[in-house]
């Protein structure tokens, strides 16, 4: 499978939307649209996915398959999937509601998915606000032959270094800047299930901080 594309990657402090561009969209496939934002203010308001507005090629907002909001000046997730409503270059629209500083929007392009039901396990999205130096989601999931898990972390902080996984096929990382305080150290992995087992991906860093992430599991046709 492709690996995921970085549709947005910014560290701006704004209260507008943060937007790109998914490229190569072909019928049929299944859009896996992975979004974090950093709050920039002790609320946590801008960090909080009930406050987004995330669209694609200028549709209807979308509803997150699983969500977690972040406290004060933490990253909040959402996951959110959808059947490509077109073809070509699609654009991405990511409103936080409230300012935040910085957003990351990873997009993964699917197909050969179970058309009436993609997910057999409802995918999650869960967070960590301690300092800590490692993450694990999906932790031992019972995965049948075939399925394909899509995972993505965000950790508060640019200065993190070190990020990478174990129990992908693949992954990839990037941050948004070199600021500890007002970027987001990310990360997306990958894999397809060769018979039926469990599946984890665990991540670790250096520099303990708060840390953000969730996966899906998709069931092939």
């Amino acid at each position: 499978m492709d690996s995921p594309q970085l549709v947005i990657n910014s560290g701006a402090d704004q209260s507008t939307p943060y937007t790109g561009n998914i490229t190569n969209v072909a019928s049929g496939e299944r859009l896996y649209v992975g979004v974090i934002m950093l709050a920039s203010d002790s609320s946590g308001t801008g960090a909080n996915p009930a406050n987004w507005t995330v669209t694609v090629n200028g549709g209807s907002a979308l509803t997150p398959d699983d969500s977690v909001s972040a406290s004060a000046l933490y990253n909040g997730c959402a996951l959110y999937s959808l059947d490509a409503p077109a073809t070509g270059t699609l654009a991405l629209s990511c409103g936080p509601g409230a300012s935040a500083r910085g957003c990351v929007a990873y997009v993964w392009r699917i197909i050969g998915h179970n058309t009436t039901t993609p997910h057999p396990s409802a995918p999650d999205a869960t967070k960590n606000e301690s300092s800590v130096t490692s993450y694990t989601n999906p932790n031992a999931l019972s995965v049948a032959d075939g399925d394909v898990i899509l995972g993505i972390v965000g950790i508060k902080g640019g200065d993190v270094t070190g990020l990478g996984v174990t129990g992908a096929d693949g992954s990839t990382t990037g941050q948004t800047g070199t600021s500890g305080f007002t970027d987001i150290e990310h990360g997306a992995c990958w894999l397809t299930q060769s018979g039926a087992g469990t599946a984890s991906f665990a991540w670790s860093w250096t520099s303990a901080d708060a840390v953000v992430g969730g996966y899906w599991r998709i069931q092939k046709a």
